[in-house]
């Protein structure tokens, strides 16, 4: 009984230590996960855009899915994306506050792009004039959107994570 009141708060300091250890390892493995998650889901975004719009320069390949679905997949991952790019990151990681930035600015991106496609899918069907204008749209969101994840990448090699 002598022993266990000795040593009683060493004991107790030593749990609260540990308790602390766990929180702030479990809060850095749960930033790790979401900048894993959003890159796995940006790369399925990417894949799925791409599909999409190969599909209406007809250089599709033979047997590929139609439009509708490959609409859908592109809805699918466009929604994976900006869920993935609303989560926190704890102050925990190097450059918090830019990595949310640029993942909110990809997911926003994204939207425009999505939105562009959809509307030269459409000026394509009605034969519009404008179709030409839609695809340079297209093309600088593109472009803008592959160089916000490039920056994003960047930032993940400087954290090194």
């Amino acid at each position: 009984m002598e022993t266990i009141s000795k040593y009683k708060w060493p004991l107790m300091v030593v749990l609260v230590m540990s308790f602390c250890a766990l929180l702030f390892f479990s809060l850095y493995f749960c930033d790790v996960k979401a900048l894993t998650d959003f890159s796995r889901a940006y790369t399925k975004y990417d894949r799925a855009i791409s599909d999409w719009s190969a599909s209406f320069a007809g250089s599709a390949p033979e047997g590929a899915p139609g439009t509708d679905a490959l609409e859908r997949k592109v809805e699918s991952a466009f929604f994976e994306l900006k869920a993935d790019a609303s989560e926190r990151i704890s102050s925990l990681i190097k450059h918090d506050e830019e990595f949310m930035r640029i993942e909110q600015e990809i997911a926003e991106l994204s939207g425009k792009e999505r939105e562009a496609i959809s509307a030269y899918k459409w000026a394509i069907i009605g034969k519009e004039a404008d179709a030409e204008s839609l695809t340079e749209e297209f093309r600088d969101l593109k472009n803008r959107r592959t160089a916000t994840y490039t920056r994003f990448q960047q930032l993940v090699q400087l954290t090194s994570l």
